[in-house]
């Protein structure tokens, strides 16, 4: 998405490349450089920003700031972050953008500005850019403006007219129902009732049965004849015999 100014066309690439800029010089990055590779079919980025810092400590703290600038500026988080713990080479991965932090020694042994030396190399200028910067990020909230804006009033908003009628179709409910005619009243009271006693017949019957099979099972049991007591009289019969 391009965003217009009048003195520049500046599109989002570079205004996220120069807020990591902008995050290297708040926190005093030696040798700051935008790497622009937008013609450069191969490259993983449209623009490089890369900076040395003195100490690991000093290296860590430019990558925090970077993070901190581009966060409250645009509210983009680094799809990757690494390299913090050795604080050798500091790598924030902006997909468009990539921030490079480096250590003085490492960043001459990896070379990165002659290794993608057909892309253009500035120098960045911390009084000139941060006027720039702040024209551009006026101009993306704008935007951002004017399409919320756009949003809102595609949003069809409800009349007073129209509330007034829903509320009158709430409360002619109730005054429908008590105008039905008593006859339709009776009639339903009547089905009620009607489909109540069958299931009160079946619940009487069915306690009768339990009732009969209760007794039924009570008989039996007082019919059926005693087998100890025939054992006892035979051994007594057999010990007489003897």
């Amino acid at each position: 998405m391009a965003v217009k100014n009048k003195k520049n066309l500046a599109d989002e690439s570079e205004i996220l490349a120069k807020l990591a800029a902008f995050g290297m010089s708040e926190k005093k990055g030696v040798d700051i450089v935008l790497l622009d590779l937008r013609e450069i079919a191969v490259a993983p980025a449209r623009y490089f920003v890369i900076c040395s810092g003195n100490v690991p400590s000093h290296v860590n703290a430019i990558a925090d700031s970077v993070f901190e600038v581009v966060k409250k500026a645009t509210g983009q988080n680094p799809r990757k972050m690494e390299g913090y713990n050795n604080a050798e080479w500091v790598l924030l991965d902006y997909f468009d953008v990539i921030v490079h932090v480096f250590q003085k020694e490492k960043r001459e042994f990896f070379k990165l500005e002659e290794l993608w030396a057909d892309g253009i190399c500035t120098e960045y200028e911390p009084e000139v850019e941060t006027k720039e910067l702040l024209a551009n990020e006026k101009g993306i909230k704008k935007t951002k403006a004017a399409t919320t804006k756009a949003k809102a009033k595609k949003q069809p908003k409800l009349r007073d007219e129209d509330l007034l009628n829903d509320d009158e179709s709430m409360s002619a409910r109730p005054a429908r129902r008590a105008s039905r005619p008593a006859a339709a009243r009776n009639r339903s009271q009547s089905t009620a009732k009607s489909a109540a006693k069958p299931a009160a017949s079946k619940e009487k019957t069915t306690a009768t049965k339990r009732v009969a099979k209760s007794t039924a099972t009570k008989t039996t049991a007082a019919k059926k004849p005693t087998t100890p007591a025939k054992r006892t009289t035979t051994t007594k019969t057999k010990t007489k015999q003897i």
